[in-house]
Formats: structure tokens, C-alpha cells, sequence
């Protein structure tokens, strides 16, 4: 396999860095493995997805009177293809006045640069916008051309240091007695093992009011917290454990495992500002 060191770095340290990113932002969303980013396209244009079912998750938890001005997205995702559909995306919604903030880089236990795969092959994904990229390669496919050396964070540190620690605005008429909220969608492809439990050793995933996703068993083996799950039953039991904690763990909401891939090409037009009232 290719050695991190022969491959080109991507990531924007000073991104990382800044922890005022969150401030003025009332409501965030977290989009951790957003492939092109249309999470975040849900949640600011609802009315152009009308068969999406994760439109009704930011309902529940944002409320359908929404002012977008103060809601703010974080879309991460190290994958470089998508590096065009990320920063078009960003700047349509900065012409609107839209906080959508494409994070360049991976999520997991500590910051760091590891290698990812694009694993073209692995359940389609040189047809499906690379939903299979991840640290994990999998095996049966050549590994040219498929190495990518990507900046990583300790997901758990930033949302302390730039979501947790916001400087959050006062409610305005439309937000009424709705109370500040975070949630996070995670579909990470197996790095959400890691990341979990370090969030819930650190105790931020409970301060995450919504996490919503899926997990990848099929990622076996990994060593997880100094314990190596072998086998693809041992990480399945290992992913249990992780989701009683985050469903009994004091001020905790669970995880709930749910995909919604309706719109995997997106393919949407972008609003001009011209088109608000």
C-alpha cells in the first residue's frame, strides 16, 4: 500500500483553529460524512426535496418556522471529489446570508493525517458519488490511484472548543420557547467507532441533543479505546455497547440509525438572493 508520507496532504489547519466559527449560530446541524453535502441542502431548501425523510428530522428538532440566517451547518467531509460540489454549495448559501461551513477534513479520536481509500468498487461507489470512501480499504481491489492522505480532528475537542462553547443569539420570534439545539448526522464508514466512544469518554456526545446515522460493523477489525474487535460480530457487539451508553448515559438522547440517500446526485439548482422575499 502507498505510505502517507508519498501522498499529497489536504487540510486547512487554520480552519480547525478558529473557535468563533460557531458564534451567532443559534441551531447547528453537523453533516460528519457529508459526501456532496446535501444534508445540509435539506435543511435550507426543504421545499426542493420533497421525498427526503431527513427534512422531517430538522422539523422535529429546528421547528418548520425556521429562520435560516441563524442556523449554521458543518458539513465534513475529506473526500477531495467533492471538493467542487462542497465549495459551490458554500458560496450559493453565503450569497443568501446562509451559514453552511464545508469542512474540509475527517472526524475521529485525535488529530491527526491518516490515509483514506476511495474504494471505487465496494458496493458501487464509483457510481455513487464514493460513498464507500474511508480508512478502512477493502479487500479485492487494486489500491492505485485510490490513496488519498487526509487531515483528520479530534471531533470531540472541536465541538467543545467552537459548538459548545458558541456564543449563542437571542431567540427571535420564529425560535420562540425553542431551546437551542445541536444534532449531528454521522455516516463516517467505520470511523464512527472511535469517535463515539472518545466523545462519550470526553462527555460531549450527550451534549449533542441528535445523533443520527449509521454504523459499518463491516469495518472489522479495529482497535477501539486499546480493544481489537476482530471480527465483523465482535464490532457489531462492541456497537451495542455504544448504543446503550448513548441512550442511557446521563443527559443523553441515543443514536438513532437512519439513512436517507433520496438524493444522493442532488442535482438541484441554487437560489439566488434575488429569490428571497
Amino acid at each position: 500500500y502507498p505510505e502517507p508520507d508519498d501522498l499529497p496532504s489536504i487540510g486547512v489547519p487554520e480552519l480547525i483553529a478558529d473557535t468563533s466559527l460557531a458564534d451567532g449560530c443559534y441551531h447547528v446541524f453537523i453533516d460528519a460524512g457529508s459526501n456532496r453535502g446535501v444534508h445540509g441542502r435539506f435543511l435550507f431548501e426543504p421545499h426542493l426535496y420533497p421525498k427526503s425523510k431527513f427534512v422531517h428530522k430538522f422539523d422535529e428538532y429546528f421547528g418548520t418556522n425556521r429562520t435560516l440566517q441563524n442556523i449554521c451547518v458543518f458539513a465534513f467531509e475529506p473526500n477531495p471529489y467533492h471538493n467542487k460540489s462542497q465549495s459551490t454549495t458554500q458560496a450559493a448559501y453565503q450569497r443568501m446570508g446562509w451559514r453552511y461551513h464545508y469542512m474540509p477534513f475527517g472526524v475521529g479520536d485525535e488529530n491527526g493525517q491518516l490515509t483514506f481509500y476511495r474504494n471505487y468498487d465496494f458496493v458501487g461507489g464509483a457510481t455513487h458519488e464514493e460513498w464507500g470512501f474511508s480508512i478502512h480499504f477493502h479487500d479485492g481491489q487494486s489500491t492505485t490511484d485510490q490513496a488519498v492522505k487526509v487531515t483528520v480532528i479530534d471531533l470531540s475537542k472541536w465541538l467543545q472548543d467552537v459548538v459548545l462553547s458558541r456564543k449563542i443569539p437571542q431567540a427571535n420570534e420564529y425560535d420562540g420557547d425553542r431551546q437551542p439545539t445541536v444534532i449531528m448526522k454521522m455516516d463516517v464508514e467505520g470511523s464512527e467507532y472511535k469517535t463515539l466512544h472518545h466523545m462519550l469518554e470526553e462527555g460531549t456526545a450527550c451534549q449533542i441533543y441528535k445523533i443520527i446515522g449509521e454504523m459499518h460493523p463491516d469495518t472489522a477489525p479495529q482497535v477501539v479505546g486499546g480493544v481489537e474487535y476482530k471480527t465483523k460480530e465482535e464490532l457489531k457487539g462492541f456497537q451495542q455497547d455504544l448504543l446503550v451508553r448513548l441512550r442511557k448515559g446521563e443527559n443523553c438522547h441515543g443514536f438513532d440509525l437512519f439513512d436517507d440517500e433520496e438524493y444522493l446526485h442532488d442535482g438541484m439548482p441554487y437560489p439566488e438572493p434575488d429569490d428571497l422575499p
